[in-house]
């Protein structure tokens, strides 16, 4: 879905990342996230957040909860 879409929109980015999240591919959800935030494609809202934290923590990639944290205030 997001492949199609030069321009994919928030909430098609917060059902993937969240899929991704709870799923077997919590790295690929942090990647995604990196990707669209890097390339300007969104600024992250209350319901993205979460969605990387949990994978963030699946992983223990604690730095990047550190990230997220910052990013948050």
């Amino acid at each position: 879905m997001l492949s199609r879409s030069r321009i994919p929109s928030l909430l098609a980015l917060n059902s993937t990342l969240g899929e991704l999240a709870r799923g077997a591919r919590p790295h690929q959800a942090i990647s995604l996230y990196n990707r669209s935030r890097c390339e300007g494609f969104f600024f992250p809202d209350n319901c993205t957040l979460p969605l990387v934290l949990k994978a963030s923590s699946r992983l223990s990639f604690l730095r990047k909860g550190e990230e997220l944290h910052c990013t948050s205030f």
